[in-house]
């Protein structure tokens, strides 16, 4: 049943679905239900829940729970952080922050995980590692230098031992020499 509290033009609007209270007049970007106030365009659900609990406390947005965001019922909101709500979501910020281990199977997490583009980005260590080592031997079987990719006389490549590379020097070519 849908609440006495709300004002009567929203009331008589709502359409009940699945305990949903379904707006089905004009949607703002993103399915929000959005209607005109005393000339102001506000959003149906925070209408709703303004109308049952008072007002979204600042710095929190409400979230639905339900996950259909042309429900107006108080019952399927919640105030939370803007971060908590796009956590919630199935955004890719979110899906990526879920993840807790890289494509490869190393999981992202102790001396495993490092950070790229100022925090912004996890990158598996593990991963970086064997990929910059098969740079370095892409790079010295074209006759480059496994370090600086420019090309050299590399006497020895592949150390016994460890199966890492060993640049002994690099020999610059004079002009008109080979």
């Amino acid at each position: 049943m849908v609440s006495e509290l709300l004002p009567q033009y929203i009331r008589k609007r709502l359409v009940v679905v699945n305990g949903c209270w379904v707006w089905p007049g004009v949607k703002a970007k993103g399915g929000y239900g959005k209607t005109k106030r005393n000339g102001r365009t506000m959003l149906v659900h925070v209408l709703a829940y303004e109308s049952e609990f008072g007002p979204v406390p600042p710095g929190l947005q409400l979230d639905h729970l339900c996950k259909n965001t042309a429900c107006a019922n108080p019952a399927h909101l919640q105030p939370v952080t803007c971060r908590e709500n796009i956590m919630r979501g199935e955004g890719v910020a979110a899906k990526n922050a879920r993840k807790t281990h890289c494509p490869k199977g190393h999981p992202y997490g102790g001396k495993n995980l490092r950070f790229k583009d100022g925090g912004r980005r996890r990158r598996c260590r593990a991963c970086d590692s064997a990929k910059a080592k098969q740079m370095r031997l892409d790079a010295i079987a074209r006759g480059m230098c496994g370090n600086c990719r420019k090309r050299t006389l590399v006497l020895e490549t592949i150390c016994d031992v460890c199966h890492d590379y060993i640049i002994a020097y690099h020999a610059k070519r004079r002009r008109g020499r080979h």
